[in-house]
């Protein structure tokens, strides 16, 4: 237990000298304005009850999107899909597929998408002002899908690392967008199984010319720590993140394992100065179900008066 006590003081220390490092980060002049949004959305229903905090933790599928060197933390071939209700009709799917190729060597590859329908068009000009734009004129559909393959190694007991490249896909109406990106991350355990750090670096790439301009990607910058307490079947990670076009967010999360079969989850999404949307806009919560190798989880997250999201992810393990 003293080695646990030590590692876990440690582990606060070193982020809280993070988060006093993440503060002097400047924030892109023209905040909100990258393109491709979506790709920071995040994925899966675990990670997103835990407030987004899994950097560090990493240790599912879901570690294509979140951290690729987690990518070797999990044995067997994993398959799963995740479908996330979002407000105003916004939907947001995903599937993965990850299986070793070696002891020190696992390959995945995922396709995930936001999409809306029904969207009404409507116009106006300088040459037509007396058009009224309240009018829809017809109705079109936007879709944003991306691509991953990604593979996770081993280097020794105490490091690995991943790396992701991504495929990106715009349309909106009749205008449509390509681009790619990679994604490059780390995992680092010091001296203690039940403590590490995660550092992974998202969305680096050129930048998305969508008809006749150009927006740079949301490359975004994160760093974690995950510490677990064995005897209590306790998981608690934090996460630094800051992306290039948004203020510094500190994600927080817990997940406690009940029985063998049920996990309970719970996080919290801080941003720096504030939540937009109130302070409730930053929790989020859920519950993880287990059988054999099939898993059930879901997660919910309020997001003010725009409403509440809800994540439902099924895996299966072979």
């Amino acid at each position: 237990m003293k080695k646990i006590r030590n590692a876990f003081i440690f582990s606060t220390i070193l982020v809280l000298a993070a988060c006093t490092a993440a503060c002097a980060v400047p924030v892109h002049p023209e905040a909100g304005t990258t393109g491709a949004a979506f790709l920071k959305i995040g994925l899966g229903a675990r990670p997103a009850s835990m407030g987004e905090a899994f950097s560090a933790v990493a240790d599912d599928i879901y570690a294509i999107y979140w951290n690729p060197a987690g990518l070797i933390q999990f044995e067997g071939t994993q398959i799963t899909g995740t479908h996330a209700e979002w407000f105003q009709n916004i939907r947001h799917e995903f599937i993965a597929f990850s299986s070793p190729l070696s002891k020190d060597l696992v390959f995945a590859m995922s396709i995930f998408g936001l999409y809306m329908t029904d969207l009404e068009k409507r116009s106006w000009s300088f040459e037509a002002p007396e058009a009224d734009p309240t009018s829809p004129e017809s109705k079109f559909a936007s879709y944003d899908i991306a691509g991953t393959a990604a593979c996770g190694y081993k280097f020794s007991e105490k490091f690995n690392a991943g790396i992701g490249l991504k495929v990106i896909y715009e349309r909106i109406d009749d205008y449509n967008a390509w681009d790619f990106a990679a994604d490059i991350g780390g995992i680092y355990r010091p001296w203690a199984d039940n403590l590490q750090f995660g550092l992974v670096v998202q969305n680096i790439g050129p930048k998305l010319k969508f008809i006749e301009k150009s927006y740079w990607l949301p490359v975004n910058l994160k760093f974690g720590t995950a510490f677990r307490i064995p005897e209590w079947n306790f998981l608690l990670a934090l996460d630094i993140n800051q992306s290039i076009d948004d203020y510094m967010t500190i994600d927080l999360g817990a997940e406690e394992k009940i029985t063998e079969f049920l996990a309970l989850r719970a996080g919290y999404k801080y941003k720096w100065f504030g939540n937009d949307l109130g302070a409730l806009s930053g929790l989020t919560a859920g519950i993880g179900f287990k059988l054999y190798g099939y898993h059930l989880d879901y997660g919910f997250a309020p997001y003010g008066d725009l409403g509440l999201t809800h994540r439902i992810s099924f895996t299966i393990v072979f």
